[in-house]
């Protein structure tokens, strides 16, 4: 038990002699702050306030064929302008199955949504909505799931990202300040 003793004295005397209280302080500024702002400027938030994310039945027609659709629909109630952009939808579970003809990322496993453009077709990637302006997207669904709609995740799933049909995934610029949002359905 003194041999401890001794070599936690011994320790003491060392750290205080070589300033290592310093060179601790000193790698936490160099090391822990800068990770502590990176992991902040990447963090995800399941929603932005005043920008309120609807989902509608709705029906789409590609490549010849009719479609049961989710209606993704945006509206700005955040009094300033809103910029809405790289809107996806990832982590599909068998609960809410897609057409084959519809559009898949397959390196991320992803669906891109895309807006109506000026030519009338869905091909624009990001819209800008002004207060009190609603636009919508849609995904199309080999069956809309039974539920699908009055569906409100539980508290431990917007958590832990647990989605029961799939997770939305975007961007959003309001005023000067950038979200990324990933919301649990």
């Amino acid at each position: 038990m003194s041999n401890i003793w001794q070599w936690l004295i011994e320790l003491w005397k060392t750290a205080h002699e070589n300033d290592i209280p310093n060179w601790f302080a000193m790698s936490i500024g160099i090391i822990v702050v800068p990770a502590i702002v990176i992991l902040w400027q990447k963090r995800q938030v399941s929603f932005v306030p005043g920008l309120e994310v609807s989902f509608f039945r709705g029906a789409l027609t590609f490549g010849g064929k009719d479609h049961e659709a989710v209606t993704v629909q945006f509206t700005n109630h955040t009094g300033v302008l809103a910029y809405i952009s790289g809107v996806r939808v990832r982590s599909v579970t068998k609960e809410f199955t897609v057409p084959v003809e519809a559009s898949r990322d397959i390196g991320g496993n992803l669906y891109h949504l895309k807006f109506l453009g000026s030519d009338g077709h869905l091909t624009a990637r990001e819209i800008t909505l002004q207060t009190r302006a609603s636009l919508g997207t849609g995904m199309p669904v080999t069956m809309m799931p039974s539920g699908f709609l009055s569906h409100k995740p539980t508290w431990l799933r917007r958590t832990f990202r647990w989605q029961k049909y799939f997770i939305l995934d975007y961007h959003v610029m309001v005023g000067t300040t950038h979200y990324r949002v990933m919301q649990v359905w």
